[in-house]
């Protein structure tokens, strides 16, 4: 789970054109004397309508069952880590670490399929769990 708080704001945000919008928020904490936990969390938002299922076999099926389980929108997160940082490096190492997440994954996230491709991954993870259940004595 996210720890900013609903009213912090994303150090930056973009929508794209498949129609997914990816948010970055800074969870940098300190755990050593001047040295930093640097974290930039990484929120996918993905409105769950027809357009992102449309290439299943049963897309009304494939949305009612992603709604089921995630809502109107399936919210995916991800951190970029680097630890030991000290304090007159923080903003350095936060752009740095935003612009090598850009540089290398902004032309994959903008590509027409990626959010189905996520939603789908989403989905298999979530039903992969669910069949991982205790055995009784």
């Amino acid at each position: 789970m996210s720890d900013h708080s609903p009213n912090q704001s994303p150090l930056d945000e973009f929508c794209l054109a498949n129609g997914m919008r990816v948010e970055f928020y800074d969870q940098t904490n300190r755990y050593y004397g001047d040295y930093h936990r640097v974290v930039i969390e990484v929120v996918y938002r993905v409105p769950l309508n027809s357009e992102v299922c449309a290439s299943e076999d049963d897309p009304q099926a494939f949305l009612q069952r992603a709604r089921r389980l995630f809502g109107d929108e399936l919210i995916v997160r991800q951190n970029l880590v680097r630890m030991g940082v000290p304090e007159t490096a923080l903003e350095a190492v936060k752009q740095s670490l935003l612009q090598s997440f850009l540089s290398s994954n902004r032309d994959y996230l903008k590509q027409p399929e990626f959010p189905a491709r996520l939603l789908a991954r989403e989905l298999a993870r979530r039903s992969k769990r669910s069949h991982l259940r205790p055995i009784p004595k």
